[in-house]
């Protein structure tokens, strides 16, 4: 397997407006700056996750970390104190939402309804810690029909329900350094709702809603964030209104790759993916002339009903060349897919499996290597990790592209 290109990070262009966060190598959240590689860690392992790779999305709460200003208000028997705590990103601003004294539900919600689309799916999720309370709620309700979860963050548990007619499509929860958990839920609400007022409650120890507060116990938070989607993406903060974070897109010239051959060649990717959107086609690579007429390209999903698939497509002047794929276990898993092309002969390979190949089609012409997705066309974003990516200036064997994947 000679002729292994290593194309370092200091190479890649990356492309992204604003700034966007990270998890560091401290397991910390950090907020890094415009055109900047996100590496990523695992926040309780701290082993690196790879290059992460999204989509843009839109935060739809203003004060996403200010939880007594003006987007938030109190419903009820809630008093939320700040500088409280250490934060998921090291500092000790964090909330404490208190009980206060009184029987009664102990509820806080956002002062001014949140606005989408009616059949949206709406994700919800927020950093949580335990204090003397370890449980609360979060709410997506209105006219008493939509979705919610309890969490128990002494537990690190999550059980969600629809509520009425809604429909509840996750409730997860994820540990995070210092005592800290993502907590999230994932839901539509009712075909004709086009806003929703999201809650954070609090439960005592039975897990009731209504309960005596002591005007001390509490549960401390950070964080919130209310996406359009069906999966949670990294935390954007927003201040005074609501805030967007940009796609990012990582791209090399093909004239920059160190021995570049523009009639074969091969790409290993060890890759894994959060995105639960079966159609969206997560981009592996991206191989192109700056148009989606000409290109090889590597995905996960098979763009219809399942993400648990790889595929290979080839494509010159708008005509399929190669549409081949193998299967995963699990997308959401590390998985190594391996690619080669040259003319008459294409291949992909999955996990050290069989190959599937195809030997009829030509090669394109391409000039651009995007890696995690893709700006041109319709864009579409890995929604992931992409750990490790090999390039061989020639259509590897076979066998050496299952020995690359095992």
């Amino acid at each position: 397997m000679g002729g292994l290109v290593d194309i370092p990070l200091s190479r890649l262009t990356v492309t992204r407006t604003g700034t966007a966060t990270r998890v560091n190598a401290s397991g910390l959240i950090e907020t890094v700056s415009a055109n900047t590689a996100r590496i990523d860690y695992d926040p309780v392992t701290l082993a690196c996750r790879g290059l992460l790779c999204e989509e843009s999305r839109t935060n739809l709460l203003s004060y996403s970390r200010q939880f007594d200003g003006a987007g938030w208000a109190v419903e009820s028997l809630v008093t939320p104190t700040p500088n409280a705590s250490l934060s998921p990103d090291g500092a000790t601003n964090a909330y404490k939402l208190i009980a206060a004294s009184g029987t009664g539900t102990h509820s806080l919600f956002r002062a001014s309804s949140v606005s989408f689309t009616s059949g949206d799916t709406l994700c919800f999720p927020i950093f949580a810690k335990a204090a003397e309370l370890t449980k609360f709620r979060l709410n997506c309700t209105t006219g008493g029909n939509g979705f919610q979860s309890t969490f128990d963050l002494s537990a690190g548990t999550a059980s969600g329900a629809s509520v009425g007619t809604g429909t509840l499509t996750l409730a997860d929860i994820k540990q995070y350094p210092n005592g800290w958990y993502r907590c999230i839920v994932i839901g539509r609400l009712p075909g004709a709702s086009t806003s929703v007022n999201p809650r954070i409650q609090l439960l005592d120890a039975g897990g009731n809603l209504s309960f005596a507060g002591d005007g001390s116990s509490g549960i401390y938070i950070d964080y919130s964030q209310f996406e359009i989607g069906a999966f949670a993406t990294s935390p954007v903060v927003t201040t005074t209104t609501t805030a967007s974070r940009a796609a990012d897109f990582i791209t090399v010239a093909t004239s920059g790759i160190p021995g570049w051959n523009a009639s074969a060649g091969s790409i290993c990717v060890e890759a894994t993916t959060f995105s639960t959107v079966a159609s969206a086609a997560p981009v592996l690579v991206h191989l192109d002339d700056g148009t989606t007429t000409n290109r090889i390209m590597a995905t996960f999903g098979d763009g219809s009903t399942t993400l648990n698939h790889s595929r290979l497509l080839v494509d010159v002047s708008s005509v399929s060349q190669a549409s081949i794929g193998a299967t995963l276990a699990s997308a959401s898993a590390v998985n190594r897919v391996a690619v080669a092309w040259a003319s008459n002969s294409f291949a992909i390979v999955a996990n050290g499996g069989s190959a599937t190949t195809d030997t009829s089609g030509s090669v394109p012409a391409v000039s651009t290597l995007r890696i995690g997705g893709r700006s041109i066309g319709t864009p579409l974003s890995l929604n992931g990790y992409i750990r490790r990516l090999q390039y061989f200036p020639r259509r590897l064997s076979n066998a050496d592209l299952q020995a690359l994947t095992v």
